[in-house]
């Protein structure tokens, strides 16, 4: 991707869903792993808790197993 594709994406500002109340995550990352127990920081827009519990509950599944939130 060239600078000027990468300044005109930084202009534009943070990503905006099509359908306005749409759930978009923009970042995530890992901030701790101790087995079976992890931590995410999620950057997304029109987020709810419901949402939330689901993104995680479907980490779990596609990591082959279950997980759930223990606080938000």
């Amino acid at each position: 991707m060239s600078s000027s594709n990468i300044s005109n994406k930084v202009l534009q500002g943070l990503p905006r869903p099509k359908i306005l109340g749409t759930p978009v995550v923009y970042g995530i990352s890992l901030n701790s792993f101790k087995a079976p127990h992890f931590s995410l920081t999620l950057s997304c827009v029109s987020e709810t808790d419901s949402f939330l519990r689901n993104f995680v509950r479907e980490i779990g599944i596609c990591l082959g197993t279950t997980a759930s939130c223990r606080r938000l």
